[in-house]
């Protein structure tokens, strides 16, 4: 399966190269993501090695260890998402992840697989959708790293405003930019508004 994968992504980016604008190169991929709330153990290993291992987007940096990944996914409290990826090259498999817990989205990874592609906006409004009906105001972690610049957009591009150093916040009253037209998303154990 990785060698197929490490192939599929070496066909992506040979057809990125290939001079076609890049609108028209992200809809001749045919992507499609499934967002989906993770409530049993079965993905925490894969996620806790996607959060340890991805340095470039991820908004924190911070290392979880296995037990706390369990933890969260077993409390029944926390928003654990993961995000499954494929384009018409390859199946990526397990390619993003999400760790929120009350307000606070606490970490949000996307492996450089599949950066550049506009999968972690459909991963945001999954997470961010399942968060309004708790709270009003949803707020996210971000500490920047000598490798993270990647992930630096993620949060104020999609309408949050930075409160304090590293805290940012988006306003009940602000709508998230809209997922890419050119993914198709589907969510499973995710209310997602249209609106949103």
């Amino acid at each position: 399966q990785r060698q197929a994968m490490v192939k599929g992504q070496l066909l992506r980016e040979r057809g990125r190269a290939d001079g076609q604008n890049h609108d028209a190169f992200l809809t001749s991929l045919d992507l499609s993501c499934e967002v989906s709330r993770v409530t049993t153990l079965d993905s925490a290993g894969r996620i806790q090695e996607l959060i340890v291992r991805t340095r470039q987007f991820n908004t924190t940096g911070r290392r979880y260890a296995i037990g706390e990944v369990e933890g969260m996914i077993l409390s029944g409290e926390c928003t654990v998402a993961t995000m499954r990826a494929k384009d018409r090259f390859a199946d990526y498999g397990i390619v993003g992840t999400c760790l929120a817990s009350g307000d606070t989205i606490l970490v949000f990874v996307i492996s450089c697989r599949v950066i550049g592609l506009g999968l972690e906006e459909a991963l945001l409004k999954a997470v961010v959708s399942r968060m309004r009906k708790a709270t009003n105001d949803v707020v996210a972690l971000f500490t920047p790293t000598d490798r993270n610049h990647p992930a630096r957009r993620l949060f104020p591009s999609a309408g949050f405003e930075e409160r304090t150093s590293g805290v940012w916040v988006l306003r009940h009253d602000r709508p998230l930019t809209p997922t890419p037209g050119h993914i198709a998303v589907t969510t499973l154990g995710f209310d997602v508004s249209p609106a949103l």
